[in-house]
């Protein structure tokens, strides 16, 4: 996941690539409608990229934990974990 200019975010997700519009405040995130590419992706991929996606819709609070950035999400019990690639 990548912010690659204020107020957008980027990213893959697996076998896609996703971008759209962002809002980030003290501590909270919000992510509004997404764009992917179209990949032919195997139906178990297709399955964890749905999922990802709404996933990072529905994030609301964000933080910073161990150097990792921890999004909230009101779809799934455990958050979403990105690791800095250096």
């Amino acid at each position: 996941m990548a912010f690659p200019e204020p107020g957008k975010i980027s990213g893959n997700a697996s076998c896609n690539r996703y971008t759209g519009p962002v809002e980030l405040g003290d501590g909270t995130i919000r992510v509004g409608e997404l764009a992917s590419t179209r990949m032919a992706c195997t139906p178990e991929v297709d399955v964890q990229e749905k999922a990802f996606l709404v996933a990072l819709q529905n994030s609301r609070r964000l933080e910073v934990v161990s150097g990792d950035l921890v999004l909230h999400t009101e779809s799934l019990e455990q958050p979403l974990r990105f690791r800095r690639i250096r």
